[in-house]
């Protein structure tokens, strides 16, 4: 008897997408893991009103992937793989603790004067 073999490559669970200063995301993190450009973070959702959004499979005329929102519900998972500021933030946290990010808006870095991601990250009872 054959065996299929099978990846999951492209069955992942849609983005929490920041691009308004003052956006938030809250959920519970459930899942920490590697992804291409480092630490991927799944949560279950709780609250929050940053959009989520999953990749179409098309690619604009830049060559980057375009993305649509998605309706989601209370619940269902999502993941952020977000910036190195994000990541790093959410390096700290632990499975099953209920997590708020609010989006800052950008800064700029003081060092090089390049525009930045700011994010604060809680844990909330």
């Amino acid at each position: 008897m054959a065996r299929e073999l099978k990846t999951n490559l492209g069955n992942f669970p849609p983005d929490v997408k920041f691009e308004k200063k003052g956006q938030t995301f809250t959920g519970t993190l459930v899942k920490v893991s590697e992804g291409n450009y480092g630490k991927e973070f799944t949560f279950h959702i709780i609250d929050g009103d940053a959009d989520i959004v999953k990749t179409t499979g098309k690619k604009d005329a830049k060559g980057n992937n375009i993305r649509e929102a998605v309706d989601v519900k209370e619940g269902d998972e999502v993941r952020t793989e977000g910036t190195t500021q994000l990541r790093a933030k959410l390096a700290l946290a632990e499975v099953g603790e209920k997590i708020k990010i609010t989006f800052n808006g950008y800064k700029n870095n003081p060092r090089g004067g390049k525009a930045f991601k700011d994010y604060l990250v809680e844990v909330i009872d």
